[in-house]
Order: structure tokens, then C-alpha cells, then sequence
């Protein structure tokens, strides 16, 4: 953030203080990490906490429509977001008059002409 400088008085311990649109604005500080040499951070435990993060989790780091910083936690989409997203789309029907035998012999030639040797 430009122009932002950490709060230092007791009204505003552990704040950063920025300035957007013409406005004071504040953004509690949850916790600080170190980028190693290796360009490594450790996501600090209460940011886990907060994210709810496990081992093997993915976060993403990305930038809003106001250039700020947005740091979320990337889990995988349950059965229920993904029921939601179909839902939503409208869902999806494979043509009418199409069968499984008529999908696996597609397949099948699919597969014949992708490996045919010449």
C-alpha cells in the first residue's frame, strides 16, 4: 500500500494506516512472516487458523479491483460446490439418442484413428 505507515500511538497499536479516497483507512496487522532465501514464507499459525488451512493446502495470492493484496486459502471444491456450479449453469444433457454403446464405439475408432500406424 502507498503511502501507508504503521500505526505506532496506542489508539492504534499493531494497525496499518493508508489513505483511499481521500478516507483514513485501517487493516489490522494478524501476524508477519519472512521471505526465506530459498523464496519460501511460513504462513504464520494464526493466518492458518484463520484460513482454516491443512498440510497440502493451496493459497492464493491474487489483487482486487483496488490493488489491494488478497491472500485466501485454496481448497479443493466439495460435491456440493460443484453441485451448486451445475445448478447454476443450468446443468448439462448429453443429446438425446445417444447411448452408451453408440459413446463407447466413438471411443473406440477415436482411440484406432489417434494410434493408426503408418
Amino acid at each position: 500500500m502507498r503511502g501507508a505507515r504503521v500505526a505506532e500511538s496506542p489508539p492504534y497499536p499493531n494497525l496499518i494506516v493508508y489513505s483511499s479516497g481521500g478516507r483514513e483507512r485501517f487493516t489490522k496487522i494478524l501476524a508477519e512472516s519472512t521471505l526465506s532465501s530459498k523464496e519460501e514464507i511460513m504462513v504464520p499459525k494464526a493466518v492458518q487458523q484463520l484460513l482454516h488451512l491443512d498440510v497440502g493446502d493451496r493459497v492464493i495470492w491474487s489483487l482486487n479491483a483496488q490493488g489491494e493484496l488478497v491472500v485466501s486459502a485454496g481448497h479443493p471444491y466439495t460435491l456440493a460446490d460443484i453441485r451448486a456450479a451445475v445448478a447454476a449453469a443450468g446443468g448439462t444433457r448429453p443429446p438425446k439418442g445417444i447411448t452408451v454403446e453408440k459413446m463407447e464405439r466413438g471411443i473406440a475408432a477415436y482411440i484406432r484413428e489417434k494410434h493408426v500406424r503408418d
